[in-house]
């Protein structure tokens, strides 16, 4: 089989004359490069709860069960 190139406009990847189905699997192998990287979520800050609001929740529910 000829030589096969990358179908992606401006690359230059080009395989050797091989088999078929090596050229079909150098052809997918060669299409991860295409893959664009997934870039990490932005990391979310949680508000964090001060000794005085826990203090102040324990009492709320402490006094909602009583009543």
């Amino acid at each position: 089989m000829p030589a096969v190139a990358c179908p992606i406009t401006d690359c230059d990847y080009v395989t050797d004359d091989l088999d078929a189905t090596i050229v079909a699997a150098l052809i997918t192998a060669h299409s991860a490069v295409h893959i664009p990287k997934r870039e990490h979520a932005a990391k979310v800050n949680y508000p964090l709860l001060c000794a005085c609001s826990v203090a102040l929740y324990c009492m709320y529910t402490s006094f909602m069960q009583v009543n």
